[in-house]
């Protein structure tokens, strides 16, 4: 019997998050084509989800977002011992920073094949030079430990071979995929007497959640039936309860949840104000589950949500176009379910967990 392929996760943070799940969907679809483990910062709920189905995990306290020498240098001598000890034959990196530290190590400790996902490149989205720089070196530095890149839309492969100088043969275009099986709509056809909005993703200033606040507190304000939930926590959960003092009948915050497809298809509206993105898995599940999105016009996202098709697009920060988008919607009943409907048809023709999978385990075994 061929001996299974020994594949190596790389997260920085061990939450379900989009990035997070895009890692768990692939290795709880295909654990039985290949030997994964996971390497991330700490144990958190990716972790025992991991666990239950057998998937060994292991833990780097000093991984964090944020620069810093000593942390990082410890990181990636904690990456080199693993990927030396336990011989991996790919190793698959996500996130910026982590995912330099990762490709590193990687080719430093002699694994024969390192991957790396772009969940949306930070330095288009910076707001200064200096971060942009930095940014931009760390992934072009990046490059010369890269075999092979993934990226989930057109834009970040234009990035990659004309900014960053990859190869085109090495730059795959692999959009994420949703079990369609899994993310099914509740009702599709019932015209709703409120609008009732969710959010899926880290509340912290890459998506914005502040925007959708704006554009809800304006809508309340002008009476018109509207509610949100947001899903996820962050450095800005904090400021958002604050803000929403006063709105807590119509605006609620359930943290990190694991039953996304519970709780989406008890919605009928889904909103993403990011700033910039890869492609969300967030959007895809929505949207599977019969939701219109409405969404930022940026990489990403745009390549998922069609103006006036199964959703409409508002520019970064607008939140007044993004409140009379949902009044719109308030407005027009029969329009926000032919969205729905358009929505679900959508991924199911376009973006399958099955055709994802496929496409990635290709490329290990190439």
């Amino acid at each position: 019997m061929q001996q299974k392929l020994k594949i190596l996760h790389v997260q920085l943070l061990p939450l379900l998050s989009g990035v997070q799940r895009v890692s768990l969907n692939e290795i709880a679809h295909l654990k039985s084509d290949f030997d994964y483990s996971l390497v991330c910062a700490s144990e958190g709920p990716l972790t025992e989800a991991l666990t239950a189905i057998n998937i060994p995990c292991y833990s780097i306290p000093q991984f964090c977002r944020e620069l810093s020498v000593s942390k990082d240098l410890s990181a990636l001598s904690a990456l080199f011992k693993l990927m030396r000890q336990k011989k991996f034959d790919v190793v698959h990196t996500h996130s910026s920073k982590t995912g330099v530290l990762g490709r590193i190590a990687a080719k430093c400790a002699g694994v024969p094949k390192v991957i790396h996902t772009v969940h949306g490149f930070a330095f288009p989205a910076a707001t200064s030079k200096k971060s942009y720089y930095l940014y931009f070196f760390l992934e072009w530095f990046a490059k010369f430990f890269t075999d092979e890149l993934i990226v989930l839309n057109e834009k970040d492969r234009e990035i990659a071979i004309n900014k960053l100088g990859y190869a085109k043969k090495l730059v795959h275009i692999i959009a994420n995929g949703v079990d369609v099986d899994k993310f099914v709509p509740n009702i599709i056809g019932r015209s709703p007497e409120k609008i009732k909005i969710i959010m899926v993703g880290r509340l912290w200033p890459q998506k914005d959640p502040k925007t959708l606040f704006n554009a809800i507190k304006r809508l309340l304000d002008d009476n018109i039936n509207v509610s949100v939930t947001y899903v996820g926590d962050g450095e800005l959960m904090h400021e958002l309860k604050g803000l929403a003092q006063g709105y807590t009948e119509n605006i609620s915050f359930l943290g990190w949840k694991d039953n996304i497809s519970e709780l989406l298809p008890q919605h009928n509206l889904f909103v993403l104000p990011s700033l910039w993105e890869g492609m969300p898995l967030a959007i895809l599940e929505a949207m599977s589950c019969g939701l219109p999105c409405l969404v930022t016009n940026i990489p990403g996202n745009n390549d998922l949500v069609k103006d006036g098709y199964n959703g409409f697009l508002f520019e970064v920060a607008d939140h007044e176009k993004l409140s009379f988008l949902i009044k719109k919607y308030y407005q027009n009943p029969d329009m926000l379910l032919q969205h729905a409907e358009n929505a679900r048809t959508f991924v199911q023709e376009n973006f399958t967990l099955e055709a994802r999978n496929d496409a990635v385990s290709k490329i290990y075994k190439s």
